[in-house]
């Protein structure tokens, strides 16, 4: 008696594992959707975020809805004095993963980069 019902319990075993296998694979497809959506979104937040830090910067900056972000960073960038070379990390590490995000091409950059990169961004704001 034992024994079958470790063989059920095997049985059982086994089937649950190809089920959690065969969701794994439905969620490993899903990933790139899902990240790809949850950086659009973070570069649009960022957006809004300058656009609403901008005229309280000791150099204020006023945007409109319609100005893109390569446009928000370049205007404060410059209005505050930033390093140009920082000014082309910055270009470089957020302007070019948005595109590739808006566009549905992969990430080249880790998003860890893109968030350290925005957040030394606004701390260069102060």
């Amino acid at each position: 008696m034992q024994l079958n019902e470790a063989l059920s319990q095997l049985k059982l075993l086994q089937s649950q594992y190809g089920e959690v296998t065969h969701r794994l694979q439905d969620v490993r497809e899903l990933l790139p959707t899902v990240d790809q959506a949850f950086t659009v979104l973070t570069f649009a937040r960022f957006e809004g975020i300058l656009t609403k830090v901008g005229p309280e910067l000791r150099v204020p900056s006023h945007f409109s809805e319609a100005d893109s972000l390569a446009t928000k960073l370049s205007s404060i960038g410059k209005r505050l004095g930033m390093d140009r070379r920082f000014r082309q990390y910055v270009e470089r590490e957020l302007l070019l993963p948005r595109n590739q995000a808006l566009h549905g091409r992969p990430l080249h950059t880790d998003f860890s980069t893109v968030i350290t990169c925005a957040k030394q961004f606004i701390e260069q704001c102060h």
